[in-house]
């Protein structure tokens, strides 16, 4: 029993060591840093979880196409025109005789393209304004804040389409397109967060050592948005796929032979009660991929938020 006591009293003059710093002041043990928490705490919601195990399948997908597709999604057939799903084309096939499945894998490839740079592009215009707004000062935030009410007050659909025709129909077309649209609401809160920052007592800091305007924004202000910002883009990309689709689905997107989910969507419209699986499979493609983002954002955006801690 006196050596369980001494064992006992040992380890607890250990573990204090080890609590204490090198000033010789015992401290509480360190907690674990926002990210490895908010890490944690995203495992936590199955939601996201799932959300994110399904863009990861989606993008593999895409990116493995020609490894996966079975068929060449341009090769066309007249045999067998308009058919249902099958064992050897499981999703059917259009008008022209092409493969579906082969068509939404391939299809995967633009919707998540055009969503991943046309986000990117929307994300870095948002940046730059909200930027300009801090760095300005009030006369800068002024005209930041009124430009982005004048960009905002325009029908974003109308707008992209608008682009999109004076443009071309081309991929990269449609990236400018959408990005140069979708970027008011990501300003906004982007500019509201810095706007909080200013507040904080780093800021004052970095103010009374003599740090220029532009030194705090990009290197105090900045990194401090990185949660807002990744949820901001987790939501700003399905907004692109839905755009594309939308563009593509009215004839003003990409263009045949180049596969996409709208512009399957917009082909099979026509014989809808002929052939449902014309639609239904590129609809539900949009469909699952905008939710699995959705999801996963919602799930960001509770794990990013400190007052879930």
């Amino acid at each position: 029993m006196l050596q369980l006591i001494r064992g006992f009293a040992t380890a607890r003059r250990g573990a204090a060591a080890q609590a204490r710093d090198t000033d010789g002041i015992e401290r509480p043990p360190r907690s674990s840093s926002l990210w490895s928490d908010a890490f944690r705490r995203l495992l936590k919601n199955r939601l996201a979880v799932s959300g994110l195990v399904f863009i990861i399948t989606v993008s593999a997908v895409a990116i493995l196409a020609p490894l996966i597709a079975p068929y060449d999604p341009t090769l066309q057939d007249y045999s067998i025109v308009q058919q249902g799903p099958s064992w050897g084309h499981p999703f059917g096939t259009d008008a022209l005789g092409r493969d579906q499945l082969s068509r939404v894998i391939y299809g995967a490839r633009t919707s998540l393209a055009v969503g991943v740079f046309a986000g990117a592009l929307a994300l870095s215009i948002a940046i730059a304004v909200a930027a300009l707004a801090a760095i300005g000062g009030r006369l800068g935030d002024t005209v930041a804040m009124r430009f982005t009410d004048v960009i905002y007050a325009f029908p974003e659909l109308l707008f992209i389409i608008l682009l999109a025709a004076v443009m071309g129909s081309s991929l990269t077309s449609l990236f400018f397109a959408i990005g140069l649209v979708a970027w008011p609401d990501s300003a906004r809160i982007i500019r509201a967060q810095m706007l909080s920052l200013q507040e904080r007592e780093f800021v004052a800091a970095a103010e009374v050592l003599g740090a220029s305007k532009k030194r705090i924004v990009f290197q105090h202000m900045l990194p401090n948005t990185v949660g807002p910002l990744i949820v901001v883009t987790t939501f700003g990309i399905p907004r692109a796929i839905l755009a594309e689709a939308t563009l593509s689905f009215l004839g003003i997107g990409i263009k045949p032979p180049t596969p996409s989910w709208g512009s399957m969507v917009q082909e099979g419209y026509a014989a809808v009660l002929a052939t449902p699986a014309l639609v239904l499979f590129p609809a539900l493609a949009i469909a699952l991929v905008m939710m699995a983002f959705t999801f996963l954002g919602d799930g960001l955006r509770d794990a990013l938020d400190p007052r879930t801690r």
